[in-house]
């Protein structure tokens, strides 16, 4: 009887495994091209609902212009720069909306300025809330790691702005300390970039959990490495061009970029019918 048994439980967690495989999204091979042509769809979206996008752009342009002038009040401009990169890796999760809007413009649905504060589908799902907060502990751990990179190179006290600058780019001392902050800087986004890029866009849509999606998300980059990296650099360009003018062009570049975000996980993960 034990031999049946067992030899029932094997069939049961075959078939389970089988059926879970069935489920599975496939991660398609992506090119330059799918790149190009998500960055064109995302313009697409953003010039058919252009209310909704621009105020999502200018709420986040004012929180970088509150964050810049927080950092000068309190004489920490030693941290300006890597506040600005901490804002851009939650960029995923504060694209969420972005990904709603153009998930219901597939579906027919129009989407205006009423709905800034009517997505819920994108801002109430508790797996998507609990990879968020991960985003932002992630971000509180990067400006210490930074704190402690200067404090390495400078000391405690803080530098004053001018004086900063002309070390970082006049002695051996500052260019070392700009090398290895942007080293260590580049590892932290390459890490957030892998785990959301697709995660994101995948619990929006099929709700499910965070391990899953995060498992997809690291899979398709390792799938993807050099594509999906040209997109990471090209935001990150980008997103540093749109902070230039006091912010204000991120009331343009965010919401083509999370649209863009979207149509990419579109291209590159099939889910089964």
């Amino acid at each position: 009887m034990s031999d049946a048994n067992a030899g029932a439980d094997d069939l049961v967690g075959a078939r389970v495994v089988g059926e879970l495989a069935r489920r599975a999204p496939t991660i398609r091979t992506i090119t330059v091209e799918d790149v190009s042509a998500a960055l064109r769809e995302g313009a697409e979206d953003f010039r058919a609902m252009p209310a909704f996008g621009m105020a999502i752009g200018l709420l986040f342009a004012i929180g970088g212009m509150a964050m810049l002038a927080l950092a000068y009040q309190y004489d920490m401009v030693v941290l300006v720069f890597p506040m600005l990169a901490g804002f851009a890796l939650i960029g995923p999760f504060a694209a969420m909306g972005l990904y709603e809007a153009s998930r219901r413009r597939d579906a027919g649905q129009a989407v205006g300025l009423g709905d800034l504060f009517n997505i819920r589908r994108a801002t109430t799902n508790v797996n998507i809330l609990f990879l968020g907060f991960i985003l932002l502990f992630a971000v509180f751990v990067w400006l210490r790691v930074a704190l402690l990179i200067y404090a390495l190179f400078f000391g405690l006290s803080p530098t004053p702005l001018d004086h900063l600058l002309s070390e970082v780019f006049t002695t051996v001392n500052g260019f070392t300390f700009m090398l290895v902050g942007n080293a260590v800087g580049a590892g932290f986004a390459f890490v957030v970039f892998s785990i959301t890029v697709v995660s994101f866009p995948y619990m929006l849509e099929k709700d499910v959990d965070p391990v899953t999606a995060v498992a997809l998300s690291v899979s398709a980059v390792a799938k993807n490495l050099m594509p999906l990296l040209g997109w990471g650099l090209f935001v990150a360009i980008a997103l540093a061009a749109s902070w230039l003018p006091f912010f204000l062009g991120l009331i343009v570049v965010l919401p083509v970029l999370g649209h863009a975000t979207w149509r990419l996980y579109k291209r590159m993960i099939v889910h089964p019918d």
